[in-house]
């Protein structure tokens, strides 16, 4: 199982390593010498550091504080009886109580 902190600190050493390897070309191409070995380097480093910081994320699913199903705050009245429905996150529909009938999973 892969976490998202893991994700997040290959993305850090991934663009560190873009910055320097792109600061290092720039002041080196700027100052007439050729960069060389070294920034061509950093460069692929950062880039493949970057690519596989979001195959992390992409792969860590959402996190765990996520809220499931539907915004607490929505809320639908029951077009037969008028009374709130609630909410069941397992079925993924709204349910009244008063009607014991399930209202079908309604839009905001």
């Amino acid at each position: 199982m892969v976490a998202r902190g893991d994700g997040v600190l290959i993305s850090l050493v991934g663009f560190m390593a873009l910055y320097v390897g792109g600061f290092y070309t720039v002041t080196r191409l700027l100052s007439g010498q050729s960069p060389g070995l070294v920034a061509p380097l950093l460069l692929v480093l950062g880039i493949a550091a970057l690519v596989v910081a979001i195959v992390i994320y992409v792969a860590a699913g959402p996190p765990s504080w996520a809220p499931g199903g539907r915004p607490p705050w929505v809320s639908f009245a029951c077009p037969g009886c008028g009374r709130p429905l609630h909410w069941v996150d397992e079925l993924g529909q709204w349910y009244c109580t008063e009607c014991q009938a399930y209202r079908g999973t309604m839009s905001t």
